[in-house]
């Protein structure tokens, strides 16, 4: 038997965890529960927002003309279909104004009957081409995700470039964290991540080396410019292997600086053979003595 008490706190906890605003209403358009990024959002505490008509909690206005805009309740108690796509400014409690997107769904019975709605909205933190309140419209917030969607899909298809690059590749956010790092330097590190390689790759460079590695990258984040380095690094095998790191600053969409990218070559073998002409050479120097 299904325990409907704890269901409901399940269900309560998982509403009121979620980053989106979500408000319940009845068919009076009384609200009847908030959960605590609408209370953000509002500036209302649901013990003082329930029960009170939605209007007066959720209160959303046209961006160009700034008059006051009701949800599509009437409508959607109607004819059972949801409303979405606004993109209006929502005005809390204290008179703050943020652009938000709306959806509205009705709630039904298993009969069919609509005994009210959900509303869900998020923050939409957007500046477009110096555009301030009241002149971004629905068609701005359009081409503002338009163009994020193809900035995500660039990105994705740079990525798939680096997949199959011969050399080793990462790249290092403004925060110093290990964003991403291509399948080559993966195996070769012997994780399965760049969460993992993250948490690790500190471990894997050789002790005589570690502290000039640190050196190298304070140095190259306090001036943002390229960074070249010799070190040895411990991969999947358990041994240490010598790598020429090549690294220069990347940018985002803005022409702000967002950290690093760099690729790693192998360059063990370059180091053996240096080190036997080297053993050679001081042969060679004895023997003419």
């Amino acid at each position: 038997m299904i325990d409907v008490s704890y269901s409901w706190e399940d269900l309560y906890s998982t509403l009121s965890s979620i980053a989106d605003g979500v408000i319940r209403v009845d068919r009076k358009r009384n609200i009847v529960f908030m959960n605590k990024a609408a209370q953000k959002y509002t500036g209302w505490d649901e013990q003082d927002a329930i029960l009170q008509p939605v209007d007066a909690v959720f209160n959303i206005i046209d961006p160009k003309t700034r008059e006051k805009v009701e949800c599509c309740f009437a409508e959607m108690i109607d004819s059972g279909k949801a409303c979405f796509g606004y993109c209006p400014i929502l005005i809390s409690k204290s008179g703050s104004e943020r652009y938000i997107s709306v959806n509205v769904s009705p709630v039904e019975y298993e009969n069919g009957q609509v005994s009210g709605a959900v509303i869900t909205f998020q923050d939409v933190p957007i500046n477009i081409s110096g555009k301030t309140n009241g002149s971004i419209s629905a068609e701005d917030v359009t081409k503002y995700r338009i163009m994020e969607e193809n900035l995500r899909r660039s990105r994705n298809f740079n990525w798939a470039i680096f997949e199959d690059f011969p050399a080793k590749i990462w790249i290092l956010t403004k925060d110093r964290k290990i964003d991403y790092a291509n399948k080559r330097l993966l195996k070769f590190a012997g994780v399965e991540t760049h969460q993992e390689l993250d948490r690790v790759w500190m471990r894997l460079v050789h002790q005589e080396d570690l502290s000039a590695c640190r050196h190298a990258i304070e140095k190259a984040f306090e001036k943002k410019e390229p960074f070249n380095f010799e070190l040895r690094i411990k991969c999947s095998d358990g041994e240490f292997r010598w790598v020429a790191n090549y690294t220069a600053p990347y940018h985002d969409a803005d022409g702000n600086f967002a950290g690093y990218i760099g690729a790693f070559n192998d360059i063990t073998e370059q180091k053996q053979a240096q080190d036997v002409l080297k053993k050679y050479e001081m042969i060679s120097e004895k023997a003419t003595v």
